[in-house]
């Protein structure tokens, strides 16, 4: 019999615990509870089963939603992991008076809040589509579109989900308050620039697409086209600490 692997935890509140592998590079592990307060989710927020229909079309085109696939989930997971644990845990941890000596880069989320779920579009080719995820499930975002978008979503979540003095959420992802964009976000802490939506991507490409064949009419040459495309769960159980 295989004896558990030692684990420390480094904090724990109503809505989440973090615990830390010393043994295995130091990992993070954020493991939400499944507290009401601690998620939004509401049913009727996956896609319908008019769009998870994976059969080709009469051209050979697919266009249909899926669960995510491992390497995606555990994509998302490992990212969300490192920068919740940079925005969320680190500064919770310091605002207790202790210190943070784990690393950011070895943060993982363990699962996602309670009735979400991560999507994979697949659209085009049937041999090979593109690809991209959605997190679903929220009753206040149809989609996240990327780990970043949905950071300070879920650090609102992870706080319990509190309200402003007027009653309003107190959340600063870009659809619970439109003082900023995403990128705006991305920019001022650091994310990474969002991706951008499939049918903004179509319209650049016909804009660049007319665009460059003026250029060429003018001066003979082909025109540039730069096309923009936009891991390990671990389960274990935690030992009991004393509330923090």
């Amino acid at each position: 019999m295989h004896s558990p692997i030692p684990q420390e935890v480094i904090i724990r509140t109503p809505y989440y615990e973090a615990f830390n592998y010393p043994s295995r590079d130091n990992v993070v592990v954020i493991k939400l509870f499944d507290h009401p307060n601690a998620t939004d989710a509401v049913p009727g927020r996956y896609p319908p089963p008019t769009q998870t229909d994976s059969r080709a079309k009469s051209d050979g085109s697919v266009d249909y939603y899926a669960e995510a696939d491992e390497d995606g989930l555990n994509r998302w997971k490992r990212i969300l992991g490192q920068i919740v644990a940079k925005h969320v845990v680190k500064p919770a941890v310091e605002g207790r008076g202790h210190r943070w000596t784990y690393g950011i880069e070895q943060g993982v989320l363990l699962d996602f809040p309670a009735g979400y779920k991560l999507f994979v579009h697949r659209k085009g080719d049937r041999h090979i589509p593109r690809k991209d995820y959605y997190l679903m499930g929220s009753q206040f975002a149809r989609t996240f579109r990327s780990p970043q978008e949905f950071l300070f979503h879920l650090k609102w979540l992870m706080e319990g989900r509190p309200l402003k003095a007027d009653n309003t959420r107190d959340c600063t992802c870009c659809y619970c308050d439109s003082a900023a964009t995403q990128g705006d976000i991305s920019r001022r802490y650091h994310l990474g620039l969002p991706p951008e939506r499939p049918e903004k991507k179509a319209e650049q490409g016909e804009k660049g697409k007319k665009e460059g064949q003026k250029r060429q009419s003018r001066r003979s040459l082909p025109p540039l086209v730069i096309q923009a495309k936009d891991y390990t769960q671990l389960n274990s159980n935690t030992r009991s600490p004393a509330s923090g």
